[in-house]
């Protein structure tokens, strides 16, 4: 059992809230900062990372090593999952919060839903996990253990609605960090590059091992067409710097390596591969076309394919319900592929401005900024409910 967690505070009300990846904990980071301006007093902890840190909140538990994705992929940060769950719990057992918030990461926040509601503890989930796409096991878990749910997808609302779940649209949290152009102050000077292509690999070190270099490999391919061409490779604050840059050894492309905000980045490229996920749409806000790719352990690709009741995997596409952008998946994920679409997408002017057109469309139904002030507001009034 972990040690005791010291909750002494002047504070009224407490709230406990768990996110398992660093998109959650930029979404939580956000969450907290509009809770503490509208009530100071609530008392706040967490399973989150440095951005919820940075907020002053306690973490019972850093989040860098549980984001993981796949049934296979688990197993290799088991020990800190389950050392998140224990914190959890004791937490849960001993300060009994009057209100759990639960951001995305489903595999482990469903199971701590399920302990909130023996010991009569309120819920909040904001970002359901796409179960619109995956299992109706899932969803039931939600009605029976959630009180509240905050979805981020325009179609979301009425599908969850219809299942029973007492849901609220806010709109997407990523339009919170949508920076304008006079804001930007990392710039990279294009000299004469031609194309600038834009390398995102994801945000865990599993997508970053699995992703980054056939997409370097696919640069060298494009080199032949475009002599001018370079890569602009992008850091988000979580990864481990190293670990990128020791994967861009011996690749006979001009690479930059960034840690600038990934929207800022993109407004910068001429097109980017990019890695399934939360990226890809600020590919859409940015207007810069892409591929989307992705790859998983075999094992879990065919368990996947089982449960996976969609054709299309990227949100983008999912949004628009279309295929506005290619999606490389698993053996399709390869360099040649990747050579293929970025020059039929570049050299195509038709093409590349209908799948821009796409992305506009996309960013329009991300509703307006405002998605963390809206949740804060959900939070505290099942508080004071």
């Amino acid at each position: 059992m972990s040690d005791p967690v010291d909750v002494k505070r002047d504070v009224s009300k407490h709230i406990l809230i768990i996110t398992g990846e660093p998109s959650g904990d930029l979404h939580g980071a956000n969450l907290i900062r509009e809770i503490k301006r509208l009530r100071p007093d609530i008392g706040i902890h967490a399973i989150g990372g440095d951005r919820i840190r940075a907020q002053g909140v306690e973490v019972l538990k850093s989040c860098d090593n549980m984001a993981v994705v796949g049934f296979w992929e688990i197993f290799k940060s088991i020990k800190e999952v389950y050392d998140a769950y224990r914190k959890a719990i004791d937490f849960i057992k001993e300060r009994r919060p009057e209100l759990i918030i639960l951001i995305d990461y489903p595999g482990f926040n469903l199971r701590i839903a399920k302990i909130a509601k023996r010991y009569g503890i309120k819920v909040l989930y904001y970002i359901l996990p796409q179960m619109w796409a995956w299992r109706e096991g899932r969803i039931r878990k939600v009605k029976r253990w959630v009180d509240k749910a905050a979805v981020i997808l325009p179609f979301e609302e009425e599908f969850y609605k219809g299942k029973g779940i007492d849901v609220e649209y806010v709109g997407h949290p990523i339009m919170d960090n949508i920076y304008e152009d006079d804001e930007i102050d990392a710039i990279i000077e294009r000299e004469d590059a031609y194309p600038i292509i834009g390398i995102v690999p994801g945000s865990r070190e599993d997508e970053i091992k699995r992703h980054l270099k056939p997409m370097l490999l696919a640069l060298e391919g494009l080199k032949g067409v475009y002599p001018r061409i370079m890569g602009l490779v992008s850091v988000v604050p979580d990864v481990d710097y190293e670990l990128i840059e020791e994967g861009t050894k011996g690749i006979d492309v001009p690479l930059k390596l960034s840690k600038m905000p990934l929207l800022s980045l993109l407004k910068i490229c001429d097109f980017a591969f990019v890695s399934s996920g939360t990226a890809t749409l600020e590919a859409a806000i940015s207007d810069t076309p892409f591929v989307l790719v992705y790859k998983i352990s075999p094992l879990t690709y065919l368990m996947a394919k089982l449960a996976v009741r969609i054709s299309n995997i990227g949100l983008v596409n999912l949004i628009s319900g279309r295929r506005i952008v290619p999606e490389l998946i698993q053996h399709e994920f390869t360099p040649s592929n990747l050579i293929y679409w970025t020059q039929r997408i570049l050299e195509d002017t038709k093409m590349r401005n209908d799948i821009i057109r796409g992305l506009r469309m996309v960013k329009s139904h991300l509703g307006k900024k405002g998605a963390s002030f809206r949740t804060a507001n959900i939070a505290i009034n099942l508080l004071e409910g």
